[in-house]
């Protein structure tokens, strides 16, 4: 599709592009990661805009924070069928248990959202590329164990919603994959009584 030819023209301002062969969203991300350095890391999905100020605002927010090793934020859905714009609803509740609502919903929401510190992905691993779905979602629940996240509620990304994401292929098989994780999480969730309240 000329990505290399669209990317090349940004070389000179340090943009570099590699390809592979499609082994997954997660696969993706890894790569991505092992070719980069910075302390810093941001995704950018193919369906998603940043905002102009996410990335200096997420900036600001780790400097200030520095025991935060993750920092997400909302985002407006834009769906392209009808033109329309709505911000999508925040999962996260202040003053909630991020330990305990991390396993049961993605709070953290897509890797475009998100602003984190390499230092977490030393401790935590990578993206589980056996997934098709939910990677991301079973790395924020690694991180969560070990570190503190934050939460910024105004939006930092539009994401673009059109039949054919892969958020939207295959809905039931999906959804059984994310239900899945969510139960192998729980399952050792501890104290065991609050088991099956979450499962629940």
């Amino acid at each position: 599709d000329a990505t290399r030819e669209a990317v090349a023209a940004y070389e000179a301002a340090g943009v570099r592009y590699f390809y592979q062969d499609n082994q997954g969203a997660g696969a993706a991300r890894n790569r991505g990661i092992g070719e980069t350095s910075g302390e810093l890391i941001a995704f950018l999905d193919g369906d998603d805009i940043w905002l102009p100020d996410k990335i200096a605002r997420q900036v600001r927010h780790l400097t200030e924070y520095p025991k935060t090793a993750l920092v997400s934020g909302g985002a407006w859905i834009w769906k392209l069928q009808n033109n329309t714009c709505k911000i999508k609803r925040c999962l996260f509740k202040p003053h909630a248990d991020v330990a305990q609502e991390i396993l049961v919903h993605n709070i953290v929401g897509n890797p475009s959202q998100v602003l984190l510190r390499r230092s977490i992905l030393r401790e935590v691993g990578l993206f589980d590329t056996s997934l098709r779905w939910g990677q991301d979602w079973e790395l924020w629940m690694r991180i969560v164990a070990r570190a503190r996240i934050d939460f910024m509620t105004s939006p930092v990304i539009i994401y673009r919603s059109r039949p054919g994401n892969l958020s939207h292929e295959r809905s039931w098989e999906r959804s059984a994959r994310l239900i899945e994780i969510a139960r192998q999480a729980i399952g050792k969730y501890h104290p065991a009584w609050r088991r099956p309240l979450l499962l629940a």
